[in-house]
């Protein structure tokens, strides 16, 4: 070797040798695994995975958090309250039920009698100014037939704010007198003069209003299936009424029930009504109806009006307490002008709820009625 680069590689700093390579095993090396369904699946991307700590534990030892038993228990009543609930079986008449007997005549039944009878209202009619400086209009006179129920229902009535009963402020004349005329005076105009020159948008107005009476009317009235019905009270009897334009349908019963109610309606078909007839028309009706108070004839010659308003309700003689439907089927059966036929049409703006099959039922029942 040349002397010279034997003296170079003597004084060249020594290197430190390199680490080892590491020893890559290869597959063959491993001892072999059993290929199962479990480790046949892909792992997919590990960024997707639990950490360990998140991982909750099988064994059902963990104890669960107050917070998490609230959640579930919230959870498991909103999936109650979503499944569909099951609605009450309604029940219908199957059969014509009896009106029975009338009871034994004391005074009670007397008064009771005594309220059927009529006599004439006078009402002095005066338009109230279209303007403030306006002279106002000429007064028009109107004569009603109101029985005595009538005059007791417009006094009991009209210290309720909502049923804007006419007060006819009775005198004791008026309350001696049998058959006296009763005159009064009052600022407005009857609806059914007034509606054949209204807009569609004034009669959308006026169906309003007398919406939100009844309303008001019915709701601070309703009672359940089993409260009394009828018109006026005295003792423990009560008087029921279906009132038509030239004859009043009545019984006088102690605390009469939806039942009786609709077996008096029953008791005044003709007897020549094939029973198949009469059985198919009360069958329609339920016998569990919660009972409201009711006027029983709302039309256009009933009502009152000034400055676009409903001033006051005429024609109370036979309301009373009486089935949520019987409002609705009455309404069809208070007759007002042909120039105001299409009164009937605002039936769905006026009632809140409609009571078809009963109405069709109703019907069938006064085309089959005794005069």
């Amino acid at each position: 070797m040349n002397p010279e680069r034997v003296r170079m590689l003597s004084e060249a700093p020594r290197e430190k040798s390199p680490k080892p390579a590491p020893v890559v095993k290869r597959e063959e090396s491993l001892v072999p695994f059993r290929v199962t369904g479990a480790n046949r699946d892909a792992l997919g991307d590990w960024s997707n995975r639990s950490s360990r700590g998140s991982q909750k534990s099988d064994g059902g030892s963990i104890k669960r958090s107050i917070s998490e038993l609230m959640m579930e228990a919230k959870e498991k009543r909103a999936q109650q309250e979503k499944k569909p609930k099951i609605a009450p079986v309604k029940k219908y008449y199957t059969d014509i039920q009896p009106l029975g007997h009338a009871p034994l005549p004391d005074d009670s039944t007397h008064y009771l009698t005594s309220l059927l009878r009529n006599r004439n209202l006078n009402l002095c009619l005066q338009a109230a100014p279209n303007k403030k400086n306006d002279a106002p209009g000429k007064p028009k006179t109107y004569t009603f037939l109101i029985s005595n129920a009538g005059m007791v229902q417009h006094e009991k009535l009209s210290m309720l704010g909502h049923t804007r009963a006419l007060p006819l402020s009775l005198h004791d004349q008026d309350i001696s007198s049998s058959d006296g005329a009763i005159t009064r005076t009052v600022i407005g105009e009857l609806l059914e003069d007034v509606w054949p020159r209204l807009t569609k948008s004034d009669k959308y107005s006026y169906a309003r209003q007398l919406r939100n009476l009844l309303h008001k009317m019915r709701n601070e009235s309703k009672q359940g299936p089993n409260y009394p019905l009828g018109s006026i009270e005295s003792g423990t009897y009560s008087l029921l009424q279906d009132k038509h334009p030239d004859h009043t349908y009545y019984a006088i019963r102690p605390s009469p029930s939806q039942k009786q109610f609709m077996a008096l309606l029953m008791s005044t078909l003709y007897e020549s009504v094939p029973k198949a007839v009469a059985k198919a028309l009360i069958t329609q009706f339920r016998n569990d109806y919660p009972s409201v108070l009711t006027h029983g004839a709302l039309c256009p010659k009933n009502i009152v009006v000034s400055n676009n308003t409903i001033s006051w309700i005429l024609g109370w003689d036979c309301a009373g307490q009486y089935p949520v439907w019987w409002e609705y089927a009455r309404f069809f059966e208070a007759r007002t002008t042909e120039a105001n036929s299409d009164w009937y049409s605002y039936a769905a703006e006026i009632f809140e709820e409609e009571f078809p099959a009963e109405l069709a039922a109703y019907q069938g029942i006064a085309r089959c009625q005794q005069p």
